[in-house]
């Protein structure tokens, strides 16, 4: 059974101000929108500013704000089951960084990933191709100097060599299938 809480409806307009700013939105917010632009807030205190995370997962988000995690040096792994969008410079300088897994990404914003030289591993679990927005994403990445590999479903592999952005990564494009080893584990 839930609680109600009674309160002013100036402070509700605060908290959902914080929220609007937060996530950098200027539209007001629907009831459904809210738990995920506080989940997004959230990932702010979830322990992960001080950069003494090494693996972060996620199940309340589904879209990650630009400069989230950016430069966050000791973050070896990212899980984000329901994540559908990465903004630009999300990740940006997690020099560390080796392996990222989502299941729901339909979009990876400009300089998401930029100068991760030790991303090795990005695994896409989603089951449509998708949107690279710029090939600058990965650039400086495992990835981008041929050491890494991006992982998708079997079905897709020809789609993504060929789409625009991922075919300057297309010999680093692999079937997830195919590794086990690398992608077996699920998110």
């Amino acid at each position: 059974m839930s609680e109600q809480v009674i309160m002013p409806k100036e402070d509700w307009q605060e908290i959902l101000d914080t929220v609007r700013y937060g996530t950098e939105k200027s539209a007001p917010l629907r009831s459904a929108e809210v738990a995920s632009a506080v989940g997004g807030i959230l990932a702010e205190e979830d322990g992960i500013l001080d950069g003494s995370v090494e693996y972060y997962k996620n199940s309340r988000l589904t879209s990650i704000r630009s400069y989230a995690f950016n430069s966050y040096k000791n973050i070896l792994r990212v899980e984000f089951p329901n994540l559908t969008s990465v903004a630009a410079y999300a990740f940006q300088g997690c020099t560390s960084l080796e392996k990222a897994d989502f299941s729901s990404i339909s979009l990876i914003g400009t300089f998401a990933f930029y100068r991760n030289s030790g991303l090795k591993t990005l695994i896409i679990r989603t089951n449509t191709l998708c949107e690279l927005e710029s090939t600058a994403a990965l650039g400086g990445t495992a990835i981008a100097n041929g050491e890494g590999y991006v992982y998708v479903p079997a079905a897709l592999v020809d789609e993504y060599k060929q789409a625009t952005n991922w075919t300057m990564y297309a010999d680093n494009i692999r079937a997830i299938e195919d590794y086990p080893e690398i992608t077996g584990e699920t998110i």
